[in-house]
């Protein structure tokens, strides 16, 4: 059996010059022709923090705009530090290859502080448990991403069974064991299948457009923790959609919500489809 991917590795950043730091695109984190939103967003977490090079200033907010879904290769990131502020950093990113521009983004990196009020009305969706969860797995001819996580579905229809909602939950963690981190949360907002695919009844394109991070806590302890991700669309229409997104920890802390919106195009017979 092969080793799983390590995600460490297919995120880790080489400083390169001034403020700019490579990353590389992997053929296993590809959806149809191009990698998965995930890895670029996590990456760009991952090199946002190694500007602001300040332990107690973790990432609070970052919105990507996707230009065009990254290839196999190297990928590099300049990050510019906009504003630095008493409590918070604000940053500019810039992911490219050969020049070309893959991705903009903005981010926010500040100090988690205990010093105002706090309440979540949120509320984490009442699931089975992991163990009891059905394995999304790997297969022939599915997007060679699926390797990079151990993804328990939890909630939600069947993707292209003409269900009445667009909301799918799932449990989800890297393939190989590590602690949590931003990086990781960053990725796993992209990691399932789109939440509309239950309504649907064909394949089609979703190509993300943007995607927005907002981290709402400290990491959870643990050396492989599982985490809850519930997506759900409200509005389809103009060929594009938007997509909602909680994680949870199993104690049921929101750590992150994300939203994104992606074209929704219904491809010609006898092409391909899928997410970037």
């Amino acid at each position: 059996m092969l080793e799983p991917p390590d995600f460490d590795r297919d995120t880790a950043l080489e400083r390169i010059g001034d403020g700019v730091w490579r990353g590389r695109v992997q053929p296993h984190w590809y959806v149809v022709a191009g990698a998965n939103g995930g890895l670029p967003a996590a990456q760009a977490t991952r090199a946002m923090m190694l500007a602001v090079a300040d332990p107690l200033r973790l990432p609070q907010s970052l919105t990507l705009h996707y230009l065009e879904a990254p290839t196999e290769g190297e990928l590099d990131y300049r990050v510019s530090i906009e504003r630095a502020g008493r409590v918070a950093t604000a940053v500019s990113i810039r992911a490219t290859r050969d020049e070309r521009v893959i991705a903009l983004g903005l981010g926010w990196l500040g100090r988690w502080r205990e010093d105002g009020p706090e309440w979540t009305e949120a509320a984490m969706p009442r699931v089975a448990p992991p163990a009891d969860a059905a394995r999304l797995a790997p297969r022939e001819g599915g997007p060679a991403m699926l390797v990079n996580y151990d993804l328990r579905l939890a909630l939600g229809a069947r993707p292209m069974s003409g269900a009445e909602r667009s909301e799918i939950a799932a449990w989800i963690r890297t393939a190989r064991p590590r602690r949590l981190d931003h990086p990781a949360l960053a990725a796993y907002s992209d990691a399932l299948y789109p939440a509309v695919w239950p309504r649907l009844t064909s394949v089609a394109f979703m190509p993300t457009l943007d995607l927005t991070l907002h981290w709402r806590a400290p990491m959870p302890d643990g050396d492989h923790p599982w985490i809850l991700g519930r997506f759900w669309s409200e509005r389809t229409g103009g060929g594009v959609f938007e997509e909602n997104g909680e994680l949870w920890s199993e104690d049921g802390q929101l750590l992150l919500q994300s939203r994104q919106l992606a074209v929704l195009r219904v491809p010609k017979a006898g092409s391909e489809a899928g997410r970037g």
